[in-house]
């Protein structure tokens, strides 16, 4: 019985041991901000959400498969819904990118203006 008793306290020391170790690193670890401890299912967000949109675009694309017709200025045709849909989409998207690109610039050299008055400003 003293031998168990004795193995049961060199375990429960060793054990502490493992346990001041591993805080001893964690407090290690959190001050050193280059290094970061990642825990969770490994599982990438970014990547589950592209795969359900994608998903969701095939939905869309099987349910509007029927052609329609189309009737544009000159152009007067009959095509598939989705692919209506899709260049409907693509258009946005270039016009939101340009305009974007416009108010950026506009915004940019607005500030710059602002910093040469503030800087010449501070000079007299």
């Amino acid at each position: 019985m003293a031998q168990t008793e004795a193995g049961d306290e060199s375990r429960d020391r060793t054990t502490d041991e493992a346990r001041d170790t591993k805080s001893a690193q964690r407090e290690s670890t959190a001050t050193d901000e280059s290094v970061r401890d990642y825990r969770g299912t490994g599982i990438v967000w970014g990547g589950v959400l592209v795969l359900v949109l994608a998903l969701g675009l095939i939905i869309v694309a099987f349910q509007n498969s029927q052609d329609v017709e189309f009737d544009f200025l000159w152009i007067d045709t009959t095509a598939p819904l989705v692919l209506i849909l899709a260049i409907t989409i693509a258009v946005a998207v270039v016009i939101d990118e340009i305009v974007g690109f416009v108010w950026r610039r506009r915004r940019r050299s607005r500030l710059r203006d602002r910093e040469e008055l503030k800087r010449l400003r501070s000079k007299s």
